[in-house]
Parts: C-alpha cells; sequence; structure tokens
C-alpha cells in the first residue's frame, strides 16, 4: 500500500511510519514540522518521502505521492497539555481533518483519524457509548477536546457521505521520543531522576492512568486498513487497562528503575501546581481515574503488548544521559 501519514515526523505519526515501512508499505509523511521528533533528513534516510507543509497544504500539492494514495492516517494535531497553551486547537484540528478527508476523498481510500480520550470530558471507566462532557468554558485544554469531538464529527459526517472512515480515541499514549516540555508526565519524571532532582508531580499524585505504548498504538492504527467493518464514521477506544496506575506510583517506579540502572538514589516527591511549571494557560487533567474500555479494540483482534515495567524500564533508557548524548 501506499499511505499518508499526516503528522508523519511527530510521536505517534513516526511510529506509524516505521511500522508501516517494516510492513513493505510506501509511506509519505506531511507534517509542518512544529512537533517533530526526528529531522526530515532522518525520515528520508529510513525511507520515507516527506512533504514538509501543513496538512491543509498537502492537496494543494501536485504531487501523485500525495494524492494518490490507498490510506491516509490523520495524526497532525497539537499535542501535550503544555504544548497546546495558547493556540487556537479548535481551528488547528477542525481544518486539518477537512483536509485529511478531502485527501481520503479525492484518492478514494480509506480515512484513520486519531482523535483523543480527551473528549470523554469526565473520570471513571470510559466506553464508546459514555456521553461526552465537555464543560461549557475556555482553556486551551477544553479547546483541545473541543477540537478532536468536532474533528470525529467530520469524520462521521464524511462516513455519512461514502467515506471508509473511523476515529481512534487513545488513552495515554508514551514512548521513548514523548516530549518533556509538552507536559507529558513520563519523560519528565525521568529527565528528573537521572539529574537527581526531586519528582514533580502535579495535584494530588492519586489521579490514575493506563499507560498505552506508542508502538502498541501504531499497530492499532495500521490494523484497522484491515478492517473495514469498522470503517464506518464510528469511534474506537485504544488503551492498555492492565497497565493502571497513580502518578505518584509512577514517579517512584520511575526513580527506582534509574537507581537500579545505576542511577541517583530516589528522592522525596514533590507535590506542585502545573501552572507554576507552565505558566497560568496550564489545566490539569482530571483528578481521578481515566481508564479506557478497549472491548471493542479487543473483539477486531488487537492487545497491548508492552507491560508496564517494560514501558518504564525502556523510557529511563532511553532519558540517560549518556543515550541522548549518543542519539
Amino acid at each position: 500500500m501506499r499511505i499518508l501519514v499526516t503528522g508523519g515526523l511527530g510521536f505517534i505519526g513516526w511510529e506509524v511510519a516505521q511500522q508501516a515501512i517494516a510492513a513493505g508499505h510506501r509511506v509519505v509523511l506531511v507534517d509542518d514540522c512544529s512537533a517533530h521528533v526526528v529531522s526530515l533528513d532522518q525520515a528520508r534516510a529510513a525511507g520515507a518521502g516527506v512533504r514538509p507543509v501543513p496538512v491543509q497544504h498537502a492537496d494543494k500539492v501536485n504531487d501523485q505521492h500525495t494524492l494518490r494514495v490507498d490510506a491516509v492516517i490523520h495524526c497532525a494535531s497539537p499535542v501535550g497539555a503544555a504544548g497546546v497553551i495558547g493556540r487556537d486547537c479548535v481551528t488547528e484540528i477542525t481544518e486539518a481533518t477537512a483536509a485529511a478527508i478531502r485527501i481520503a476523498r479525492a484518492a478514494d481510500c480509506p480515512l484513520i483519524n486519531v482523535s483523543t480520550s480527551e473528549v470523554y470530558g469526565q473520570d471513571g471507566t470510559n466506553t464508546e457509548a459514555d456521553p461526552l462532557v465537555i464543560p461549557p468554558r475556555y482553556s486551551s485544554r477544553l479547546g483541545y477536546a473541543v477540537g478532536k469531538l468536532a474533528g470525529e464529527h467530520q469524520v462521521a459526517h464524511a462516513a455519512a457521505r461514502g467515506l471508509r472512515a473511523v476515529s481512534v480515541r487513545p488513552f495515554n499514549v508514551v514512548g521513548p521520543l514523548q516530549a518533556p516540555g509538552k507536559g507529558f508526565v513520563l519523560p519528565r519524571f525521568c529527565e528528573q531522576a537521572w539529574a537527581g532532582e526531586m519528582p514533580t508531580v502535579f495535584g494530588s499524585g492519586r489521579q490514575a492512568r493506563a499507560l498505552l505504548h506508542v508502538a502498541d498504538a501504531a499497530r492499532f492504527l495500521l490494523l484497522l486498513l484491515d478492517r473495514p467493518q469498522v470503517l464506518d464514521g464510528r469511534a474506537i477506544n485504544v488503551g492498555a487497562e492492565d497497565n493502571t496506575v497513580t502518578v505518584e506510583r509512577l514517579a517512584l517506579a520511575v526513580q527506582s528503575a534509574v537507581h537500579r540502572a545505576g542511577g541517583p538514589a530516589p528522592r522525596p516527591i514533590a507535590l506542585v501546581d502545573g501552572r507554576d511549571v507552565f505558566g497560568d494557560g496550564w489545566e490539569e487533567a482530571a483528578a481521578g481515574t481515566k481508564l479506557p474500555d478497549p472491548t471493542l479494540a479487543h473483539r477486531i483482534g488487537w492487545r497491548p503488548r508492552m507491560d508496564l515495567w517494560g514501558i518504564v524500564s525502556e523510557s529511563v533508557e532511553h532519558h540517560r544521559p549518556a543515550a541522548r548524548e549518543a542519539a
């Protein structure tokens, strides 16, 4: 297949691209380079074609590799609780999603749209049938949720008119290339632990999350291309409920892994306000549990492979100072 990945230089998009290339597919990446985790040269060396433009402009380029594709996997989006601060996420997300739909329609091919678990807006174990309750006030984080939900509606609207498409709601995707500066907790804990610093935990630390390795998330996105029965505009959860952990316990696990790997001894945890770190635009996620019910994903043949300790160990090793310098 010839697969177009929007946001293909980003955290999830690049993992999708690598897996697709490894499976023998031809891959074209569209990315504006605003949240890239690899360079243009690295992507090209790996065998991907790259169009360094926003997805909104990709279908205006007369390029057969952009328009003549067999599938579109739409990952392009603002990312991270800190990365979305100050951005007009609703406009950015809906314009990018509209462009991805135009490309898929022009190519008459399936569209896999990456949404988010943030659309649920409430604590608990979330099923696809649950109501989506987003508070009626403005914040960058809520704008991100509203934009993603609007994107799902765009996709459902297009599917009702014949487009083969599905939206995916990932829960707490993590992995070694995730950027700590965008507010992601695991890489921040890793860097603090290797530096011998106190881990800064926002809120109470008792928030429970289920961590999903990026490789498992990408594998699910690619699997959906072989599941035509679900390409009907619906939304599907993907998450690893067995990897549930509180933020406080995650900080302790990271420190323990760093110490066992020869790093500094654990330090006491510091409970802080995220606004003191990322400014007044920061908004913390739900205070309780935010967990997936991935029953539908399981029914169509997907299960996560990376367990919690494997996730922690891999990220700790990636953020080892010597490893980062070599990279």
